[in-house]
């Protein structure tokens, strides 16, 4: 690249006529050429940093500190449960998070923390990913999850929440997949909130508005979903898989690697497909 560079009588011009011979940004390109020898001589070997084989600090943790310490679990519950996460720092490096987080973001004062606590093995830990796969799932190939179907009783109980949530989905997933399009004006006045209905002590204040406002708005493409076999989904596939191939090149590359991307995305689906044949096209 700096030979090509030095070749070009306009010096000027350089950096731009070698950014478009090679296909590089022009930030890119100006940092090429101006490494020296013994740079560009270690690009033959990088460095090799060593990984770490476990997460240090409580850094990696502040995250799940923060959701426990909102579900309203003590301190010492915390702090064995992120240590069986695999945490390796000290234990005053763990106190100090929690009750950093816990003051900070909740105005709450912890006591001091009890040590001689012991995180159970035989409790069960369920994460609300976890939770919400094993609740949305309606698909009987895929394989549900035994300890959460076993203890969804006791977690409704204890989390009125989950229960919410299960209901409005088992509702909405039954009407959308149903061939009735009326039900889904059901559904919306079940779950719309109601304001100084009659007969009602109190007002319905509804755990869903901004979902039940949107599918108002586009109430008949809604229905026709129900009423037609036809489906979009093709479109929104190909949609979503071009916007995840813009996402990941086309800001550190040019309009001409995004077409290229894109078509060789498509193009492996054809009979007699071959990666040589593809190249030569887009040359």
């Amino acid at each position: 690249m700096q030979t090509y560079a030095s070749s070009i009588e306009k010096q000027h011009k350089k950096v731009k006529y070698t950014a478009e011979k090679f296909s590089k940004d022009l930030v890119t390109t100006r940092k090429y050429l101006n490494m020296s020898l013994k740079e560009i001589q270690a690009l033959d070997n990088p460095t090799t940093y060593k990984k770490r084989d476990k997460p240090v600090g409580a850094s990696n943790y502040l995250n799940l500190i923060y959701k426990m310490i909102k579900d309203g679990h003590n301190p010492e519950v915390i702090l064995w449960y992120v240590m069986e996460k695999g945490f390796n720092g000290t234990n005053k490096q763990l106190e100090h998070a929690i009750e950093y987080i816990a003051k900070n973001n909740f105005g709450i004062l912890f006591r001091k923390i009890n040590y001689v606590y012991v995180y159970s093995k035989k409790s069960i830990v369920i994460t609300r990913n976890e939770l919400l796969k094993e609740i949305t799932t309606k698909n009987p190939n895929n394989k549900h999850n035994a300890i959460i179907a076993d203890n969804l009783k006791l977690i409704e109980d204890k989390y009125p929440l989950v229960k919410t949530v299960r209901e409005i989905f088992d509702n909405f997933y039954s009407t959308i997949m149903g061939d009735n399009p009326d039900k889904l004006d059901e559904f919306i006045l079940k779950y719309e909130t109601k304001k100084d209905r009659k007969g009602d002590s109190k007002d319905y204040e509804s755990p869903i508005p901004s979902f039940i406002n949107g599918l108002k708005k586009d109430i008949l493409p809604a229905k026709n979903a129900i009423s037609f076999s036809e489906s979009s989904g093709f479109v929104e596939g190909n949609n979503n898989k071009l916007k995840l191939v813009k996402r990941i090149l086309y800001g550190r590359a040019n309009l001409v690697n995004l077409f290229r991307r894109c078509y060789l995305c498509f193009s492996f689906k054809k009979a007699n497909f071959s990666l040589k044949s593809s190249f030569s096209l887009l040359k």
